[in-house]
């Protein structure tokens, strides 16, 4: 499956007012995708996406950037890299780490360590997409994150308004899925699989819901990212009695108009803005 390339661009748009406009990128190395936000009025305003079968090349996202106004040093960006390498430890846990026991707990030999604080004091140390950050830590006014870390942030909105004992939260990317499941309302799971197809990720699914002994009645499952509506997937977690949904947009925003193109749960997670200050 590959998603559909998408320019979209509310009337309101200007270049000149990228100084009070934030952008929020996601990269892997088969998608890029991005969108505004006016931080004045809380609108999306601009979004763009575009997906390959094959890894995108650098010169590809260098111009990604410059198409889409992300070299402008007004426009405060955050880069969500959605790797797979990447740890999550407790915040209280990292401040006597060093560099080199960081490496050894992503079992990582790249010099480029990134790391963050998230919300529920979790520190995640991750590795940037080796092969696109030469570029993209050179441009100014940016935060770097793992896309996990947005996962998160979005699983923490969604609990304050569920009724849901337990919620598991899948993100799919092209060839891993990212996880969260809040038990209790706090986090038992913070957790990146491989997949090949649709079984791999029930297969994990029935793992965690075993794992973690969840009660499967008091258990919700919400997907975004690399899905669709009639992915055989939900028919199977529905054949399987698994309570689950398509997560959609955040209601703390507005949406220009155009927005309505979009299929919300494919790409929600790009629609929090992140907090600075964990």
């Amino acid at each position: 499956m590959i998603l559909p390339k998408k320019l979209l661009s509310d009337e309101t748009f200007h270049q000149a007012f990228l100084a009070s406009y934030k952008a929020i990128v996601l990269i892997d190395r088969y998608q890029f995708t991005c969108t505004i936000l006016d931080t004045t009025r809380k609108k999306f305003i601009y979004f763009f996406t575009h997906h390959s079968l094959t890894p995108l090349a650098s010169t590809e996202i260098e111009h990604f950037f410059k198409q889409h106004f992300l070299s402008e040093s007004e426009l405060k960006k955050y880069i969500f890299y959605a790797t797979t390498v990447v740890h999550s430890i407790p915040k209280s846990f990292s401040k006597n780490l060093t560099t080199e026991t960081k490496k050894i707990i992503l079992q990582s030999k790249h010099n480029n360590l990134l790391e963050t604080n998230s919300l529920y004091n979790v520190y995640f140390i991750f590795n940037p997409i080796t092969e696109y950050h030469s570029f993209i830590s050179e441009q100014s006014n940016i935060v770097f994150l793992p896309h996990i870390h947005q996962l998160l942030v979005q699983a923490s909105y969604n609990s304050q308004k569920s009724k849901h004992k337990n919620t598991i939260y899948i993100h799919l990317h092209h060839k891993h899925f990212e996880t969260i499941c809040l038990k209790d309302k706090n986090p038992e799971l913070i957790n990146i699989y491989d997949y090949s197809n649709e079984d791999d990720v029930l297969f994990y699914l029935h793992a965690i819901i075993q794992n973690l002994s969840l009660n499967i009645d008091d258990t919700f499952i919400l997907f975004s990212g690399h899905i669709e509506k009639n992915n055989s997937l939900l028919k199977k977690c529905k054949d399987f009695y698994l309570k689950h949904d398509l997560i959609n947009f955040n209601n703390s925003y507005i949406y220009s108009y155009r927005f309505n193109e979009l299929k919300a749960y494919q790409y929600s997670t790009l629609f929090y803005l992140p907090n600075e200050n964990y």
